[in-house]
């Protein structure tokens, strides 16, 4: 019997924070495991959640919010054990989009850089930015197109408990 971690991360004010890891890909491997954490707005969350995530030793945050109003992007995690990016994007079908090629070409250039590991990148609900990010990440590592629609619909469960 092999023990696997546990995909969904506890984190108290958060609702939808997941590790990515332990998907098989197309060549029978698995994706690592606490390497990409997706999730919701971590920014409001309080202090002690925050900390998790540091404990957690998440050294990079994305922050994909930002294009829509009311949207306040702020860092969470003390900036002195992870670095905080903004980048705003909008999800599906804008990723063609000529104001969106510079936006996401940098989140996977943050994701191209091992020293960044852990990453824990969110939007507000961790669906639509956030998913549309996991979608493209787990497929670029080779996972399957049922671990990859598996995963998006996860969100939906963890938002509505």
């Amino acid at each position: 019997m092999t023990t696997r971690p546990i995909r969904r991360i506890q984190i108290e004010g958060a609702y939808n924070v997941r590790d990515l890891g332990g998907y098989e890909t197309a060549d029978g491997r698995h994706t690592k495991w606490k390497m990409f954490l997706r999730g919701d707005d971590v920014s409001t969350l309080p202090r002690s959640s925050q900390d998790a995530l540091t404990d957690f030793g998440v050294r990079t945050v994305i922050d994909l919010r930002g294009l829509g109003d009311p949207e306040d992007p702020q860092p969470a995690l003390n900036s002195q054990k992870a670095q905080y990016l903004n980048i705003p994007i909008n999800p599906y079908g804008h990723i063609n989009d000529a104001e969106m090629r510079e936006p996401y070409r940098k989140i996977f250039n943050v994701f191209a850089d091992p020293s960044n590991y852990p990453i824990q990148f969110h939007c507000a609900g961790g669906a639509d930015r956030t998913g549309t990010i996991a979608f493209m990440l787990n497929g670029l590592l080779g996972a399957s197109m049922e671990d990859l629609v598996r995963d998006y619909e996860l969100t939906s469960m963890s938002i509505n408990g």
